[in-house]
């Protein structure tokens, strides 16, 4: 309950000083606009439910003493700094349902007989249901053919109440164990104000854990997302691994082709013009009359230097760019949901 408004405004005035961030930037973090924060600021309206949530959520603030004691910068940045409690978000609803997911292979021997990236490529489903208002769960099949994905998200989806009654759930246990056993993982999810977190196991065999942007957004469903997912490799060695994953709400209209070069890593921009010049002047001096030297290098010989050569180069221009980590940014999980919204057949 706000019991003084005039501490509210002050108090959300030295957070945000705290943070060091202007209106704009906290009014667009925060999902509202300038003037409203500032008409909290000066406690000309009462911040709403659904902000001050955020600010408990996101900075640990307890909203009984932030609305009814005057906190100054340092009071502020203890309770900032406190163990924080167990995130809820609060419409955990828009999340519940079932997601198409799309990934790649990690079968060294599948990828070797993959020519272009599409055929690499692999699907899945996930089911994300609800027992209680504060704990989800997951149910997820990997490596479903076309025919046999799309029988199971129309079986599972033609019900508007399939995440909520007890027999529902154990429909969709029975539905993903009977598909596919040797693929079927369980698990949960967790959530913070940033990312959303889908642990998934197989008994013991594997375990694989997927991460998410959590858009910071009004929208009543959560359509899907572009994340990470680490697990263990499949095939012959059984090694740790990491890879783009994207999930779907709605099956997809584009081609497999689109979809694959969404979950590719970036590609580095080379500038090789040193190189290029290293490298004619290394043929002009091997195969032109005028440069010959005194003893000239027999055919073999010329090529294996600018075999030494060329070799030289890429091995620098590889090392230079290695990759080292891998960033899904808000902009990339933001084309992805625009993708979504573009391109799916909502069923």
């Amino acid at each position: 309950m706000i019991k003084n408004s005039n501490t509210i405004g002050q108090n959300i005035k030295t957070l945000r000083d705290v943070l060091n961030k202007s209106q704009k930037d906290f009014a667009k973090e925060t999902n509202i606009s300038t003037p409203t924060l500032s008409s909290y600021e000066n406690n000309a309206t009462l911040p709403s439910l659904d902000f001050l949530l955020y600010l408990k959520n996101k900075y640990n603030i307890s909203i009984d003493t932030f609305t009814s004691e005057l906190l100054s910068a340092d009071e502020i940045q203890q309770e900032m700094a406190a163990v924080p409690s167990f995130f809820i978000p609060s419409n955990i609803k828009k999340y519940l349902g079932t997601y198409i997911l799309y990934y790649y292979t990690t079968s060294t021997q599948d990828s070797k007989n993959c020519i272009i990236p599409a055929q690499a490529l692999r699907m899945g489903l996930l089911t994300l249901y609800s027992k209680s208002s504060n704990i989800v769960d997951a149910l997820a099949c990997f490596n479903l053919d076309s025919t046999m994905l799309e029988n199971i998200y129309n079986s599972i989806t033609q019900s508007n109440n399939i995440y909520k009654g007890t027999q529902e759930i154990q429909l969709i246990h029975k539905t993903y164990a009977q598909t596919s056993k040797t693929n079927y993982y369980k698990g949960n999810v967790t959530f913070s104000p940033d990312n959303i977190f889908i642990s998934l196991n197989h008994n013991y065999r594997d375990c694989s854990l997927i991460i998410l942007k959590n858009p910071n957004s009004e929208q009543s469903t959560y359509i899907g997302g572009i994340g990470t997912m680490n697990s263990v490799s499949k095939g012959f060695n059984l090694d740790p691994c990491i890879q783009c994953v994207a999930l779907s709400r709605y099956p997809l209209t584009i081609s497999l082709d689109e979809i694959a070069r969404e979950l590719q890593f970036n590609h580095i921009n080379l500038n090789m013009y040193n190189e290029t010049l290293e490298l004619i002047n290394a043929f002009k001096n091997l195969y032109t009359k005028a440069s010959l030297t005194s003893v000239p290098f027999s055919d073999e010989q010329k090529t294996y230097l600018i075999q030494s050569l060329l070799e030289k180069f890429v091995d620098e221009t590889v090392t230079s760019n290695l990759f080292r980590i891998k960033k899904v940014s808000s902009d990339k999980d933001d084309d992805w949901y625009h993708l979504i919204k573009r391109c799916s057949k909502k069923g």
